[in-house]
């Protein structure tokens, strides 16, 4: 059995993006994390949707967090035609102080 669960966490880079759709609000964000040495510190892009979303609104950059989620990766086309793959972490969780 494969098992897809992520737990992390870091800095938030920026400020929450925040988006209404018509059925449900999702969020979009990065979180800075630290690794062992500077050459393995990383930036992850976090998404989130529904309450979860709307209760990380009001975070701010730099602010703590911890992610609990899974990892999604998908092939996308720029707009000039070229293909691109892009992993996030969509998330079940986010903890805040």
């Amino acid at each position: 059995m494969i098992m897809n669960t992520v737990y992390l966490d870091g800095n938030l880079a920026k400020k929450p993006e925040i988006k209404k759709g018509d059925k449900t609000t999702f969020a979009k964000f990065v979180v800075n994390h630290d690794g062992p040495t500077e050459k393995q510190n990383a930036s992850v892009e976090i998404v989130t949707f529904g309450k979860l979303a709307e209760d990380i609104a009001d975070l701010r950059k730099g602010q703590t967090v911890a992610v609990r989620g899974r990892f999604q990766t998908g092939t996308y086309k720029r707009q000039d035609g070229k293909s691109f793959t892009k992993t996030s972490i969509i998330a079940d969780g986010v903890d805040f102080s």
